[in-house]
């Protein structure tokens, strides 16, 4: 797949991931590319909780926690 250089600047990591995963379906067999969504899922969980408390560490620092609307959503 060509992409050009702003679709790639537009891509989101789960459209990186996906489009492993469906590399990785074409070499291998089912039971092998079950183990690797597996690790994929577990990997894109810990990547977005580590995200978060990245981002509400940062914007903690800042004095900015109160006022992000993220933030204001879970509460």
């Amino acid at each position: 797949m060509q992409l050009s250089v702003e679709q790639k600047d537009m891509m989101t990591c789960d459209d990186v991931l996906c489009l492993y995963l469906g590399y990785v379906a074409k070499q291998v067999n089912e039971m092998y590319y079950r183990n690797v969504l597996k690790f994929v899922l577990m990997f894109r969980d810990c990547m977005n909780q580590l995200g978060w408390q990245k981002r509400k560490s940062y914007l903690n620092k800042a004095g900015l926690l109160e006022s992000d609307p993220m933030f204001m959503i879970a509460k």
